[in-house]
Parts: structure tokens; C-alpha cells; sequence
């Protein structure tokens, strides 16, 4: 009977810490940094680390928020709760501020300045926030944050809405070079993989095809197990990768596309039926297609949260912008 390939599972997920953070000595300086004053006690400090998916934005924040400011910062996932009154329930849950029943955002807002206790609130995914409000009630009651985006601040909604109170340091993350993927497969490999399954030569080749992105790296290397396993072999293969990084792909898109609208559902099928089209064409098409009006102003929110998401691409100038599936 052939041996189990995957050791450990949970080594390969998201939500593992591992002992030592690789290739991000730069970004943790900076971050403790940053975060100097509020070890005095001074949480009036607003960060901003961005950088595309899988490059250890999540993992070095958490991480260095665990160990300098134990029980004093609140995580919010904002791909899951980016509604002003869902944040405001997860805050004042970890807060440790007790509801009476289902109180107003208003309400929360207030029960929270009446708190004596502050806390750094780190809000993940934050491009996805709805109501950027919420971000000017957090400071103008003494509480710091930590945005975490896929986005550069320069094209983020904070610098478009003009928001003057926001003072943000900015924490950049770019994508890992492949010998620090490799590493973090080495690693990771080590304690989740039964030993001499996967070879050194299939590590740097999922390194070399993950495009920077050790979260896809590392589910590759997951799901190729399984894929081994499946066919009851005893090591994972060259095909075994293979199929696994197709998968990933398509697991990525579909958890993407289940956050999406009816409105952006439209404009991306659309988009996916033509591959490339100016804006004034996509938006001829998409009011015919729409059942109910549609403006302007509605069309471009749609497309700026496509593009958020990742799933188009955009070129051009103002008059004369394309838009492609990314």
C-alpha cells in the first residue's frame, strides 16, 4: 500500500506561522518601525503595506502585531466583512465590548470612544471596504490602523477620496524572487511532505512558474500530493504539478467570482466573450444587456472593482481606455 505523501496539512495553509519569516527581513524592520510609538502607547499611528497576493503581506503583519502588541490589535479580514456595520461588529467583538442586541453602526461607533482601552486595528484586504468612513471614525477616536492591500497607495480610494486625516506609512511588498519561494517550499516541505517524495528539481519548478506568489507555490505543492496520492504513487510527479498549478488557477478564479455582483458578473462575461474592448463599447453592451438603467457613474464603480479584484486589466487614456481580461 503506498505511503501518505502529505504529512501535514496544516503547514500549507493560509494561516500558518511559520518559525522563521523568509525574504521579508526588509518589511519587518520597516513595520517595527512604524510601530515604535504605540509600544509607548501611542496608537495614533496609520500604516499602509500593499503589495500583490501571496508576497507574506498578512503573515509578516499578524506576526509582528502578535509579538509587539499582544492582545492590543484587531484583526479584520475584509474579503469576508467589508461592510461598515460587519467591521464594526468584528472590532467591537475582539474589543471585548459586549452588544445588547443589534445596535446601530452609529451606536457601535460610540460605544467604542467610550472605551478606555485602545487598540491598533489592522483591516486585510481593505480595498474591498465599501464605506470608507469608517477609517476617519477609527482615528478621530484614538484608535491606530494597519490597511492591507493589493494596491499601491497612489492608486487606492484613500489618495481618490482626498481624505486629509488620513497620514499613512507606506510598507511596500513585492513579489518574492524565486529563490525565496524555493526556500519557503524547502521549508514548508520539510515538516508537511513524507521525506524524499517531492525532489529539489520540482520545488524550483513550481518556484519558477508561481509568478512571485508563495501562497499559490505552496498550494501547488498541497494539491500535487494529493493528486500523487489519488493515483496511489509514491512521489509526486512533473504531471502531478502540472494538473495541480492548472487547478489552482481555477480554484483562485471561482473564489473570486463568488464575491462578484450580478452587475460585474455581466460586464465580466461579457469581457471574457470579446477579450478586449474600449470602455464606450463594454458600456454600450453592458446597458443593453442590464435589465434594469445603469449610468455612468455606475459602470465605472463596477469597473474599478474588477480591477480591484484582478480580473481586468486597463489601458489607455481617460477617453480612450481598454479594458481586457486579466
Amino acid at each position: 500500500m503506498p505511503r501518505s505523501i502529505l504529512a501535514d496539512r496544516a503547514v500549507f495553509e493560509e494561516n500558518y506561522v511559520p518559525e522563521k519569516i523568509i525574504g521579508r527581513d526588509e518589511q519587518i524592520k520597516q513595520l517595527v518601525r512604524c510601530l515604535k510609538p504605540v509600544r509607548s502607547g501611542d496608537f495614533t499611528v496609520n500604516i499602509y503595506v500593499h503589495g500583490p497576493t501571496g508576497v507574506g503581506k498578512t503573515l509578516v503583519c499578524t506576526s509582528i502585531l502578535k509579538k509587539c502588541l499582544p492582545k492590543r490589535f484587531i484583526y479584520v479580514d475584509c474579503f469576508e466583512d467589508n461592510a461598515t456595520h460587519d467591521i464594526m461588529e468584528q472590532v467591537m467583538a475582539q474589543a471585548g465590548i459586549f452588544l445588547h442586541g443589534r445596535l446601530s453602526t452609529r451606536d457601535m461607533i460610540k460605544r467604542l470612544k467610550r472605551s478606555d482601552r485602545k487598540f491598533l486595528i489592522c483591516l486585510d484586504r481593505c480595498e474591498l471596504i465599501k464605506e470608507q468612513e469608517i477609517l476617519e471614525s477609527f482615528i478621530i477616536n484614538g484608535y491606530g490602523l494597519v490597511l492591507i492591500s493589493n494596491k499601491p497607495l497612489s492608486y487606492s480610494k484613500f489618495v481618490l477620496n482626498g481624505n486629509s486625516k488620513l497620514y499613512l506609512d507606506e510598507i511596500e511588498f513585492g513579489p518574492y524572487d524565486k529563490e525565496s519561494v524555493f526556500e519557503i517550499l524547502k521549508s514548508r516541505v520539510s515538516h508537511g511532505i513524507s521525506a524524499d517524495c517531492i525532489s529539489d528539481d520540482l520545488l524550483s519548478m513550481v518556484s519558477g512558474i508561481c509568478d512571485g506568489d508563495a501562497r499559490r507555490a505552496l498550494q501547488i505543492v498541497k494539491l500535487a500530493a494529493r493528486e500523487a496520492e489519488i493515483v496511489d504513487q509514491d512521489t509526486i510527479t512533473v504531471e502531478s504539478i502540472e494538473a495541480a498549478a492548472k487547478k489552482t488557477r481555477s480554484q483562485t478564479l471561482s473564489k473570486v467570482m463568488e464575491r462578484l455582483s450580478e452587475k460585474q458578473k455581466i460586464i465580466f462575461d461579457i469581457l471574457k466573450d470579446n477579450r478586449r474592448m474600449s470602455s464606450g463599447e463594454l458600456f454600450r453592451v453592458y446597458k443593453w444587456l442590464s435589465r434594469e438603467e445603469v449610468n455612468d457613474r455606475s459602470y465605472r464603480n463596477q469597473m474599478t472593482a474588477l480591477k480591484e479584484l484582478g480580473l481586468v486589466k486597463e489601458t489607455g487614456e481617460t477617453k480612450g481606455k481598454v479594458y481586457e481580461i486579466a
